[in-house]
């Protein structure tokens, strides 16, 4: 039976925060196996009934407002979600001719369970630290608690788990059946001023620079 598929939203995603140096070689792996892999391996499985579909199939993947800017305790996460939107808009030049179209939703800071799964993850391994990278590098808890107060207040601006839940969702029904999809949906009001932070010269060292300045008044 020929099957012809409306779209493919590609959802799973996992999350673990934490030193580099701290996270054990496995909870990198268990990421890029979901968050890359996993968008390869769907999305290999399921295009031959998009292509079957023609105009008006999609393609969708949950990126992450973060996949844009690195940032301190995201060693594992971040680039696993730049990985899956630049594949995603790779495979959108490869399937355009066929009337395939493909859309990345970029969260901001959403209330969700991840980054509370993710801060899990990341003070188990902090508990795991040897000795001399403890001491050089401090507890997990206090500094991510700090990083959570700015975190938690864009939250509630974005409207909580009901209000943000419900603008990711809406933008992914849109990308799904709109006739002209946005190539990237931005969802938070914070990512409409973040977006603009790669223009800003030196930007990258300016976001390290506070993270340092953070770390070391929890850890001095």
């Amino acid at each position: 039976r020929k099957i012809k598929l409306r779209g493919l939203v590609n959802n799973a995603g996992l999350g673990n925060y934490g030193f580099a140096e701290a996270l054990d070689l496995k909870r990198f792996e268990a990421l890029l196996q979901v968050n890359c892999l996993g968008t390869v391996r769907m999305t290999k499985a399921f295009l031959p009934f998009l292509r079957a579909r023609g105009p008006g199939a999609r393609l969708i993947t949950m990126g992450s407002m973060s996949d844009r800017l690195p940032a301190g305790f995201g060693s594992a996460y971040v680039p696993t979600k730049a990985y899956a939107c630049w594949f995603t808009e790779s495979v959108a030049a490869e399937v355009r001719r066929f009337g395939v179209r493909t859309a990345v939703v970029e969260p901001g800071f959403i209330a969700t369970e991840l980054l509370d799964s993710a801060q899990a993850g990341g003070a188990q391994a902090s508990d795991g630290m040897c000795e001399s990278v403890q001491k050089a590098y401090g507890d997990f808890a206090p500094m991510m608690a700090e990083l959570r107060k700015a975190v938690m207040m864009c939250e509630r601006v974005n409207g909580g788990k009901e209000g943000g839940g419900g603008w990711v969702a809406d933008s992914t029904v849109d990308a799904l059946s709109s006739t002209w999809p946005r190539s990237r949906y931005l969802v938070g009001y914070e990512t409409k001023l973040l977006m603009w932070l790669p223009r800003i010269p030196g930007w990258t060292r300016i976001l390290a620079m506070i993270f340092e300045k953070q770390h070391r008044t929890v850890h001095p």
